[in-house]
């Protein structure tokens, strides 16, 4: 496996320390369980969005349709914004 080269910031170095000491776990430990969380929560709205037939469709032809260039969506607020 490859690894890409970054750097934490000072502040995110204290917290992952922190978080050690705390935890008891390694820093690297921390940061695979971290991704894996965030790789779930994701699949999670994923599998949301895709669980209506109707709107799954609609996803996946609006897709379509900007991969091919046929769509382009303006930003717009979020609502309570």
């Amino acid at each position: 496996m490859s690894t890409s080269p970054f750097e934490f910031t000072p502040e995110q170095k204290a917290v992952l320390e922190q978080l050690s000491q705390k935890t008891g776990e390694d820093i690297c430990s921390l940061i695979t369980r971290a991704l894996e969380k965030l790789q779930e929560e994701e699949q999670d709205e994923t599998d949301y969005l895709l669980s209506s037939p109707n709107n799954a469709a609609y996803l996946r032809k609006a897709l379509e349709d900007f991969q091919q260039g046929q769509r382009n969506f303006a930003p717009r607020d979020l609502i309570g914004e």
